[in-house]
């Protein structure tokens, strides 16, 4: 019989990816590979897929909300699952993180996974005493999960993703939450390895946008919010 898969702590992860390679932020706004932008409006309760590449895949959840800003009233939407799922030498990563386990006030972070089937959870450092504890860091094969005070870093063989935590529409606004979800999920994408090194080009909303080419493409984006104006958004990327 074969050992279980690891899920013993280990050394500090590699270098937290760059701020800005690419991601999602907000409701939700997109950074592009090569400094392409562009909205995207979800549907309530729908899954869509971020990043599509080999030995690994990232799909999010969206969900409807209304807010103010700038004095106008959006209709827009928010990511508010984030689900991996990759293939490592210690079997099939799951790994999901829940807007709705977090306080809008504290933001801790809170998660949960299976490495191979077996479970673990990754808590936010206000939780635990150490960085290094077992509920702060994960690996599963290849793979590092680390958890920060809210967000946690995938190190994957040739990817980083990072989903953090945000209050809606931001912590310091929150009075201006009116309807929908409390928490909102940011992510970003980054890539370890050369561009022009990747064996097969990667898919998906965010992942289509590493062509290989350096050139930066934005897509539709939604009209500014202005005050006393009332918005739905409608952007698809």
């Amino acid at each position: 019989t074969p050992p279980p898969p690891s899920l013993s702590p280990l050394p500090p992860p590699p270098t937290p990816p760059p701020t800005g390679a690419a991601g999602s932020k907000g409701d939700p706004h997109l950074r592009l590979g090569h400094g392409g932008e562009a909205d995207f409006r979800g549907r309530n309760q729908t899954r869509f897929n971020f990043l599509s590449a080999p030995r690994v895949s990232v799909n999010v959840l969206t969900e409807d909300g209304t807010f103010r800003v700038h004095g106008a009233t959006v209709n827009g939407s928010w990511v508010t699952q984030a689900h991996v799922v990759a293939s490592t030498v210690a079997g099939m990563l799951h790994f999901s993180y829940w807007a709705a386990k977090i306080s809008a006030k504290t933001l801790v972070g809170w998660s949960n996974g299976t490495c191979g089937g077996r479970p673990f959870k990754l808590v936010g450092l206000a939780l635990t005493p150490l960085r290094d504890g077992p509920k702060n860091r994960q690996e599963c094969g290849e793979v590092v999960l680390q958890a920060n005070y809210s967000s946690v870093l995938l190190s994957l063989p040739e990817w980083y993703v990072s989903i953090s935590p945000m209050a809606v529409p931001s912590y310091d606004y929150q009075k201006d939450w009116l309807s929908g979800p409390k928490v909102r999920l940011d992510l970003g994408f980054s890539l370890r390895v050369p561009e022009e090194s990747l064996q097969v080009a990667p898919h998906g909303i965010i992942g289509q946008s590493f062509d290989g080419d350096g050139i930066g493409i934005s897509g539709a984006r939604d009209p500014a919010p202005r005050a006393g104006a009332h918005l739905s958004t409608t952007a698809m990327a």
